[in-house]
């Protein structure tokens, strides 16, 4: 990420605003359960800083100081227009943010295929949840044609990255065939990680299917 304003003078650098620097700091500020008003305004000034430096980071962080309201009041439109700064430098965090704003129409005007596009950019970029908002969205059609080969597809990526309702979902998507080719032991399988990380619902599945699975060979014997 950028660490330094841009255009700056090879004699200047060694005294230049650090923007990384300065969110690291903001943030160390905002956490202290002890800060006083005149530290978090100090925290303020400093991610507004380092925002207009093009710090991708500070802008999601505003983005989410105005989304809830810390050291400035709730404004969702703001929130949002931190968040697409910071989406443009390539937050992940922040495509996702912005997309839940266009598919709630918080801050931006209801926009499903925008949505569904942040989702998707952010889950290349390697965020979890938002390959399961992908998901979720090709699955039932929202902001792009219903696809449930592909939604499992992304709900595989979220699942392998330990997500247990992304689990859940494979696992049905194989017990079921529902666009995948019906597989009761891969089934098991994807309900048995599930189970693993406490999804009650889970166990009784994996119960059911391994019931399923020993009929099965006894009627092959």
């Amino acid at each position: 990420m950028q660490a330094t304003i841009h255009n700056m003078s090879t004699r200047s650098k060694s005294a230049a605003f650090d923007a990384s620097e300065a969110v690291v700091a903001a943030a160390k500020l905002a956490a202290n359960p002890k800060r006083t008003k005149r530290q978090l305004r100090e925290a303020l000034s400093l991610l507004q800083r380092a925002a207009t430096a093009g710090h991708g980071e500070a802008n999601y962080a505003l983005g989410n100081w105005h989304l809830h309201g810390i050291a400035v009041r709730k404004n969702y439109k703001r929130a949002a227009d931190f968040m697409a700064k910071a989406a443009r430098l390539g937050e992940a965090d922040a495509m996702f943010d912005l997309a839940v704003c266009y598919e709630t129409g918080k801050g931006r005007s209801k926009n499903a295929k925008k949505a569904f596009n942040l989702y998707r950019e952010a889950a290349k970029h390697g965020d979890v949840d938002s390959a399961a908002a992908v998901a979720r969205c090709l699955y039932y059609g929202i902001g792009h044609r219903e696809d449930r080969a592909e939604a499992v597809r992304w709900f595989v990526v979220a699942a392998v990255g330990g997500r247990s309702d992304a689990q859940y979902a494979v696992a049905l998507s194989y017990e079921f065939g529902d666009g995948v080719r019906s597989n009761l032991k891969k089934a098991w399988l994807w309900y048995n990680r599930a189970a693993k990380q406490g999804d009650e619902g889970a166990k009784r599945a994996a119960r059911d299917v391994s019931q399923k699975l020993r009929r099965a060979r006894k009627e092959s014997e």
